[in-house]
């Protein structure tokens, strides 16, 4: 890949596979370049949240702040250089020192650090979203997806949804897809739909079961979610409703299963 094909985000990756490689080589050894000073190098190319004025901060506290930037670029790449010297050719036919001396892509917010160790932690683009906003969720989209750092999509419409919906298999996929999602306003969308409905409820499901389930519609969904079965209670209630408007939505193609699953458990047959 040649220098002008190189996005900064993948000249950044490239950087720090090469001084990892170097210094697996032994590199950090053969420089003569002060123990400071290599330490600068590798926090600044290591740490993407970093910029060089704070990496000054942290290493050059005798240099004007005015100076920091300047000097720290300096010394990167001194660094830079002098690993490529000493490197294997192998390891220099696989980085030229183009590359490496191509420009750094900008610091990581504070916001999208926290993102990504979201992200890191397995947290769902919901929880993201409750933490950080959904302004702040979609600007760290953007800007990790170009670092390989990928944040699900939450579907926002219906059509959406109901593709995403009949194609997965996988229940605790489905059950996030539930939960994710703005499910007052695909329940309306759904109701203006002709295509075939892809949430039901389940008080529909268990009419056709013939269960009498009367004030019991969250212990019937408890039975369902213990046997790993997705569902969820949606209020769609507004700022207008009087009272509380609670759906408890399952998906249409999970109805036999269901109502098998219910027809087996002897504490429900009371309320067949």
């Amino acid at each position: 890949m040649s220098k002008e094909s190189l996005t900064p985000y993948e000249a950044q990756i490239k950087r720090i596979s090469f001084i990892e490689k170097a210094i697996g080589e032994g590199g950090l050894e053969k420089i003569p370049i002060s123990e400071r000073d290599q330490n600068l190098a590798l926090v600044y190319n290591l740490n993407e949240e970093l910029t060089a004025e704070k990496v000054g901060k942290i290493f050059l506290n005798s240099f004007s702040r005015h100076s920091f930037r300047e000097r720290v670029n300096q010394i990167n790449k001194r660094f830079l250089a002098t690993m490529w010297n000493k490197a294997s050719i192998q390891l220099q036919t696989e980085h030229p020192l183009s590359e490496l001396f191509m420009k750094r892509p900008y610091a990581l917010n504070p916001v999208n650090v926290r993102i990504r160790e979201l992200i890191l932690k397995g947290a769902s683009p919901k929880d993201i979203e409750r933490a950080e906003g959904k302004a702040a969720l979609a600007n760290a989209r953007k800007t990790l997806d170009k670092r390989g750092i990928e944040i699900p999509l939450m579907p926002s419409s219906y059509t959406d949804f109901m593709a995403k919906a009949e194609k997965e298999t996988d229940d605790a996929k489905l059950q996030e897809l539930l939960e994710a999602n703005n499910l007052p306003v695909i329940i309306k969308l759904q109701t203006r739909k002709k295509s075939k409905e892809v949430l039901i409820s389940l008080s529909n499901v268990l009419r056709e079961g013939e269960f009498h389930y009367h004030l019991k519609l969250r212990f019937f969904l408890g039975k369902i979610r213990a046997a790993g079965i997705p569902g969820i209670p949606v209020n769609t209630a507004t700022d207008k409703s009087k009272y509380p408007q609670i759906y408890w939505i399952v998906y249409r193609k999970h109805k036999q299963r269901i109502i098998n699953t219910l027809e087996n458990d002897p504490d429900l047959q009371r309320f067949r």
